[in-house]
């Protein structure tokens, strides 16, 4: 309702300033929404559109909770330019947009659900990407596939990617693929004390990103390097000289930046990604409370492990070290964004041009940032254990498909091994009869094959 408040009242505002000025006559017509004065409209069909304008003004007021009068001026401060009627439409719908998230914080700090506390952290630090879902995906930059969209989409609104399920026994419990853990049942969530630790498999991918078996190669390949590449271009579209994950750098060591700015003076910059998990525990106050308590906790204390690995020996070389923090949700370091604005100075000294700079990277810096998260959370999507006829509710979630038939009498049986010089085919048959296996023929290959 609220947006449609803010489109109907931009419309009447940006109308009631220009059709005056091309017919005069019709200036009566059109009262000022803030204080309308309808016994001077003589025709209904305007006093109609008037109370809905006069009604649509209230009631975004009554949200915004002080005075969005100056939000309707067309023209700006200095009175020299006329608002396009997008703008107005835009600062209207602020005030609702604003309003929901009030609200939406508001019933997530009050609520008693164990799980919300992280619901909390992952939305502040999502509040800091609005540009990702506003993206028109035109290049392979800006593109999502569908099923990576179903689940950043379901990250971003705090609804489970796996559905719960009243129809699967309440026994089954979510086991990760990697860790093997077991986490939740169909029907709800885990317990309090287990909340963010190994054992919390849950519905919401938190721990399909976390969970570091193996050393999580999908985390890195698919998040930490997509966002390090669009900082090595980012920077070369701005004109500085930068490497890529160059080798021996750093004196007496083996450490390797992601990207490496080189300056005429020779003194160089190292830049290291580091991807921040705002739901983690960690020790003491858990990393999620502090992040719903302060949004970007998490990317500070990503910034200062980063330092105290890097600075001092990249100091002690007469280099600089820059840490450049993501939080998986959206919120990005201030290190980095100071990055950017020094990459938007040097790209032109004309403020629209930096302004557009900094739209046109943030947004495949975020878009690289959800789409990384999605892809990683795909990898390791838990499963219900210990029933296979539960992958039908959860294999269209998975990066691949199940390997597990749906119905027993869809697998194959076969007697005895295959052997190197033979091969096996089913039989030609019009279908599976329910209750019988598949025949397997085994053919012997010919003497001349290897």
């Amino acid at each position: 309702m609220d947006v449609a408040d803010a489109a109907f009242l931009a419309s009447y505002c940006f109308a009631r300033y220009w059709v005056p000025k091309f017919f005069p006559s019709l200036q009566p017509a059109f009262p000022d929404a803030r204080y309308p004065d309808f016994a001077s409209i003589e025709t209904s069909a305007y006093q109609d559109r008037a109370r809905e304008a006069a009604a649509a003004y209230l009631r975004i007021q009554h949200m915004g909770g002080i005075s969005v009068s100056d939000r309707l001026c067309i023209t700006d401060k200095d009175n020299k330019k006329e608002r396009s009627l997008h703008h107005i439409q835009r600062d209207l719908t602020e005030v609702g947009d604003t309003y929901r998230a009030s609200l939406l914080e508001l019933s997530l700090r009050s609520s008693s659900q164990p799980r919300d506390q992280q619901r909390l952290a992952y939305h502040l630090s999502a509040r800091a990407d609005s540009l990702s879902f506003s993206a028109i995906p035109f290049d392979s930059d800006t593109k999502l596939s569908n099923r990576t969209l179903q689940v950043a989409m379901s990250l971003r609104l705090l609804e489970p990617i796996l559905p719960f399920s009243e129809n699967l026994p309440s026994t089954l419990r979510l086991q990760c693929p990697c860790c093997l853990s077991y986490g939740a049942g169909p029907q709800g969530d885990g317990a309090k004390q287990f909340l963010a630790s190994k054992k919390d498999v849950d519905h919401w991918g938190y721990h399909a990103y976390r969970c570091y078996v193996a050393g999580n190669p999908a985390r890195t390949s698919a998040h930490h390097d997509k966002i390090a590449l669009i900082w090595f271009r980012l920077l070369r579209h701005a004109g500085f000289i930068v490497k890529y994950e160059p080798r021996s750098q750093v004196l007496n060591s083996e450490k390797r930046p992601d990207v490496m700015i080189e300056h005429n003076s020779g003194k160089k910059e190292h830049l290291d990604v580091r991807t921040c998990d705002p739901l983690l525990r960690g020790s003491g106050t858990p990393v999620f409370t502090r992040c719903s308590e302060t949004p970007g906790t998490a990317a500070d204390l990503g910034a200062n492990f980063k330092n105290k690995s890097w600075k001092e020996i990249v100091e002690l070389q007469g280099d600089t070290f820059i840490p450049l923090c993501h939080e998986t949700p959206g919120f990005i370091g201030d290190a980095a964004l100071h990055l950017l604005g020094r990459a938007a100075a040097r790209f032109s000294s004309s403020n629209p041009q930096r302004n557009a700079f900094k739209t046109f990277w943030l947004t495949r810096l975020h878009v690289a940032n959800i789409r990384g998260v999605a892809e990683t959370i795909q990898q390791h999507m838990p499963f219900y254990a210990d029933d296979p006829f539960s992958q039908r509710y959860t294999e269209e979630f998975h990066s691949h498909p199940s390997p597990f038939a749906e119905f027993f009498n869809q697998v194959p049986c076969a007697s005895r091994p295959v052997s190197r010089n033979m091969r096996a085919t089913f039989s030609e048959s019009p279908g599976i009869v329910e209750g019988a296996t598949p025949q397997i023929v085994f053919e012997r290959e010919c003497e001349n094959d290897v």
